[in-house]
């Protein structure tokens, strides 16, 4: 009888948690998906223990000892994001379960990290965007085998308030943006956790979509029949200092994925049509 791999999901309740749980819970691998949330009882978490080869661990970044210490064999994968704008809350977490995965001998660990927007080598200001650099020398000076995904925005950023008033009113005209639907990135942890042979090492940068503004809006028209242009503007308000600052950050620098080399690795990523054809 073969024995199980063991997975680790942090955030299995969230965009990218829940859906790497997804995707690899369809897997015909002999696997055990161990889905770490606050919350057990929580509708998204309950969700997810519905279904094949899930296991759900109370418990999040903050407190990872307790995570890895109920595993019971070798730990195959492991996947991380971190959540929030608390970047030294971040860095201490990242580290921390780097370091403990090091300790546990865990074979793989793949990081979501972010779309640095030009500015990898460069000080973005940003305290969050900096974390993640920190995360990632961090991962690197581990010696583990690892592999660290860049994923642009989520497409399903366009249904918060304000984002899709901000295409025609303030994106630059010229600015080549991009987005990913977030059950794509879920698709390639999946892949990458399976697949770690192929995947050791690599740095891949995670896009669905790229156009100017005007190709969003004329998408947008097409798929949903609605002209943005014509939309009353209906701005977020509420934020503080630190998430105005990234959010011009994001706005109004290009991103470093493109979509072409994604599809290069992950072919079946969707473009905006798709995924509004699909979100309807």
């Amino acid at each position: 009888m073969s024995t199980s791999q063991n997975f680790i999901i942090f955030g299995a309740t969230g965009k990218q948690g829940g859906a790497a749980v997804r995707w690899l819970s369809r897997s015909d691998a002999n696997i055990i998906i161990h889905a770490v949330t606050r919350d057990p009882s929580s509708p998204k978490a309950q969700s997810i223990s519905s279904l094949p080869k899930v296991k759900l661990i109370q418990g999040d970044a903050s407190a990872a000892e307790g995570v890895f210490s109920q595993i019971e064999g070798k730990i195959a994968g492991i996947f991380f994001v971190n959540v929030g704008y608390d970047a030294t809350a971040q860095i201490q977490e990242g580290k921390a379960i780097i370091d403990l995965a090091k300790r546990y001998e865990v074979n793989h660990f793949v990081f979501s990290s972010t779309d640095y927007n030009g500015h990898r080598n460069k000080e973005t200001g940003i305290a969050s965007i900096e974390a993640k650099k920190n995360i990632e020398d961090h991962l690197i000076a581990s010696g583990m085998r690892h592999t660290v995904i860049r994923p642009v925005g989520f497409l399903e950023n366009l249904f918060l308030p304000g984002y899709t008033d901000a295409i025609p009113h303030f994106w630059p005209a010229q600015l080549l943006k991009s987005g990913i639907a977030a059950d794509d990135i879920g698709r390639a942890i999946s892949e990458i956790l399976l697949n770690p042979n192929e995947f050791e090492g690599k740095v891949i940068g995670l896009s669905g979509y790229e156009g100017v503004p005007q190709d969003w809006i004329d998408t947008w028209q097409d798929a949903t029949g609605e002209n943005l242009r014509e939309r009353e503007k209906k701005m977020s308000g509420g934020m503080d200092e630190e998430r105005m600052k990234l959010l011009k950050f994001i706005m109004f620098n290009q991103n470093d994925a493109r979509v072409a080399e994604t599809k290069a690795i992950f072919p079946w990523v969707k473009d905006l049509r798709t995924f509004l054809q699909e979100t309807k």
